[in-house]
Parts: C-alpha cells; sequence; structure tokens
C-alpha cells in the first residue's frame, strides 16, 4: 500500500471521530462562551440583547457563587495534592 492511500485511510478513519469532537464538544464551548455575552431571558428569548461583562460582573458579585467557588477550589487542592500524590508515591488512599 503506498504511503498516500495509508495517509488517505487514516484520515477517513479519524475524520468520524474529529466530526464527533467538533460537532459535540467544541462548538457547545463556542456558543455558550458567546451566550454568556447576552441577555438571554424568557422575556427575550427571540432577541437577547449584547450586555458584555455584565454577566460576569454580577456573577463575581455573587456570595453564593463565590462561596461555591472557594469549595471547589479546596476540593481540587484535596485531590491534587492528597490523592493524587499517594497513587503517584504507589500508595493509595485510605
Amino acid at each position: 500500500m503506498s504511503k498516500k492511500i495509508h495517509y488517505a485511510w487514516l484520515y477517513a478513519c479519524l475524520l468520524p471521530t474529529f466530526a464527533f469532537v467538533g460537532l459535540f464538544l467544541v462548538y457547545p464551548a463556542f456558543e455558550a462562551f458567546r451566550i454568556s455575552f447576552l441577555d438571554w431571558s424568557t422575556s427575550n428569548y427571540l432577541h437577547p440583547s449584547y450586555v458584555g461583562l455584565d454577566n460576569y460582573k454580577t456573577l463575581l458579585g455573587d456570595r453564593a457563587f463565590l462561596n461555591s467557588f472557594l469549595i471547589l477550589l479546596a476540593f481540587l487542592a484535596w485531590h491534587i495534592v492528597v490523592l493524587q500524590g499517594g497513587v503517584h508515591r504507589g500508595r493509595l488512599p485510605h
């Protein structure tokens, strides 16, 4: 089999995977980022308005969000330092 046919076959086999990742992972991530700059509520569902960084300003001013974010950071630190640290030394945490 020639090298050109080999690469064509390789790309043909990888194309469904790249299409799946693009359609179900990459596109929704970009769309969620785009929507985060809009005021999209039930009152203006068909015509959302651009609000820029106001949604993020509101989010960072919310005490419930900040509290949950601090809990997330503590949880992340626990898993990275304590649990993963034990696995890398050959010991599993109990």
